[in-house]
């Protein structure tokens, strides 16, 4: 029989259809050859988007890193030095202050400089931030209550027969820095916003994978819990402005949320929450490295001491 094969058996005789087998067989090969081209075009092209990202401007210059993972293992990265970490200054002395990079699949631009950032918003919230945490404000009434703080918590911390003192100083800067922004009183509060808060810093340099059981998904968890303690507070002053504290931070801005269009709830919130975790992490890093250095140099102490009890007697 023409276009078939016959193979006789033992009991029967089967026909195999080898010609049209054969043309099914080139059929599926073509397609998915097809398949297989389109497949490699859309992973060539998307690997050139990933690299060249489209932008209405001029990007600035630097490596994206792999696909999907981009730059985060650089920027987990450890550094034993006291200096800025390793990510941000190879950066900037390659590519200068402005540099585009990618973070667990996001690509970013960072910007490093109080210059740089002049857009509006950024100029109103750093001059927020200097009216009540300035120099004048330091002079004004900050470093009185700063000092009274500071003398609680010393007298505390002699009572303990050691302590940690990030963990301490931590405590410390969150509580007031909490209180001049939106006057949180840890006696009276029926939230600890120093709880939320050090459960989101233990968790927050982790793989961003928003899944439950991460790391991560924690740490949003415990991001959540103290925006939600902030947006409490703020819808409070809003419902009953004779409850408000004159003078504090949130007090300020929801004044200006008259004139300013951007200033929405959201918005204040979060900025807020940011000051809060600028104020936490940095305060107590520093207060570490003060006390370390001062253990490890004796003699800058004994003269602290001295020159401390001269200012104060004469």
């Amino acid at each position: 029989m023409k276009g078939t094969i016959d193979f006789v058996g033992k009991d029967y005789l089967t026909k195999v259809p080898f010609a049209e087998d054969l043309a099914v067989i080139m059929l599926l090969w073509l397609v998915g050859s097809w398949v297989l081209a389109v497949i490699v075009a859309w992973f060539v092209h998307w690997i050139y988007k990933w690299y060249n990202p489209t932008c209405k401007g001029v990007l600035p210059p630097t490596s994206m890193g792999l696909p999907l993972i981009g730059e985060t293992f650089q920027l987990l990265e450890g550094g034993y030095s006291l200096d800025m970490i390793p990510f941000m200054k190879k950066r900037i002395q390659r590519y200068g202050l402005i540099f585009k990079t990618s973070v667990a699949g996001r690509p970013i631009i960072g910007k490093v400089g109080a210059g740089i950032n002049v857009a509006h918003i950024h100029k109103y919230v750093r001059s927020m931030a200097l009216n009540h945490f300035g120099v004048n404000a330091l002079k004004e009434k900050l470093l009185l209550q700063m000092e009274e703080m500071v003398s609680v918590a010393l007298d505390n911390w002699s009572c303990q027969a050691s302590i940690d003192v990030k963990y301490a100083s931590a405590t410390m800067a969150l509580e007031f820095g909490a209180k001049q922004l939106i006057s949180y009183d840890p006696q009276q509060s029926s939230e600890n916003i120093t709880d939320f808060y050090f459960s989101l810093l233990w968790t927050l340099m982790s793989f961003p994978l928003n899944i439950p059981g991460t790391v991560y998904h924690k740490c949003m968890k415990n991001r959540e819990k103290a925006l939600n303690m902030i947006r409490k507070v703020f819808k409070q002053r809003l419902a009953l402005p004779e409850k408000r504290s004159p003078g504090d931070f949130l007090d300020t801005v929801i004044h200006n949320m008259r004139v300013e269009d951007f200033l929405t709830a959201e918005f204040v919130v979060q900025m807020i929450f940011a000051l809060l975790l600028a104020m936490s992490d940095t305060i107590s890093i520093m207060t570490t490295l003060t006390l370390k250095l001062l253990d490890d140099y004796p003699h800058l102490l004994e003269q602290l001491v001295v020159n401390s009890f001269f200012l104060k007697h004469f």
